[in-house]
């Protein structure tokens, strides 16, 4: 559960930051708009939504199917040994899956930078 918490807590962070000064100010209204707009793969900000959406799913990962099967990898949570090295594996195998994920996610980002896709 502590990693919901901490996801929140981001969350909040992140939505204060974007909302700080002014909320009815010309510039937060053209940051929600960039958001919505990136998040929603519109053009001209699709190859950033894309960026976005693959961190999403990396960050998803690491907090809700890496970390709680390495606690019981590590010995961290008591498992059974069969439980062990089934969710070492699953940590294992996620964890190649945010690899593979993080260059494209780069790319996009870079991309958007760039002209975009």
């Amino acid at each position: 559960m502590l990693a919901g918490g901490v996801i929140c807590v981001v969350v909040l962070r992140l939505v204060s930051l974007l909302l700080s000064g002014n909320p009815g100010s010309l510039d937060t209204r053209v940051k929600v708009q960039y958001l919505m707009s990136a998040l929603g793969l519109q053009k001209p900000f699709s190859a950033i939504g894309i960026g976005m959406w693959l961190a999403l799913i990396m960050a998803f990962n690491v907090w809700f199917i890496i970390w709680p099967n390495q606690k019981k990898a590590l010995g961290i949570v008591t498992v059974e040994a069969a439980e062990k090295a089934k969710a070492a594996r699953t940590a294992m195998l996620t964890s190649r899956v945010n690899t593979m994920l993080s260059l494209p996610m780069l790319y996009c980002m870079v991309a958007q930078q760039n002209g975009g896709l």
